[in-house]
């Protein structure tokens, strides 16, 4: 399966707007954890809060970030690591 997520940063290092999510090839529930893309909303803001507010600004760090987070919670829900595509854009 294939994710990819676009996030817009703010130059505070913050998200401008909700992040866009476009799915392949994943299923739509996560097991008992409900729907797939549910999970990887919470997960994408999980890895973002995980940085420190300095790392913020660095887009390839917020990348990185959210695309471990993302791949680490679909591995754990459906047992398979996805190909996770992370686009940053910086207004």
């Amino acid at each position: 399966g294939v994710i990819s997520i676009a996030v817009a940063l703010q130059g505070r290092g913050e998200m401008a707007d909700e992040p866009v999510v476009e799915l392949m090839g994943i299923p739509e529930q996560a097991g008992s954890e409900g729907s797939m893309f549910d999970l990887i909303v919470e997960a994408i803001y999980s890895g973002f809060e995980s940085l420190p507010r300095a790392r913020r600004r660095d887009a390839d760090a917020v990348g990185e970030a959210i695309r471990r987070s993302v791949r680490g919670a679909v591995n754990a829900a459906w047992s398979k690591k996805p190909t996770c595509h992370v686009l940053v854009l910086e207004i």
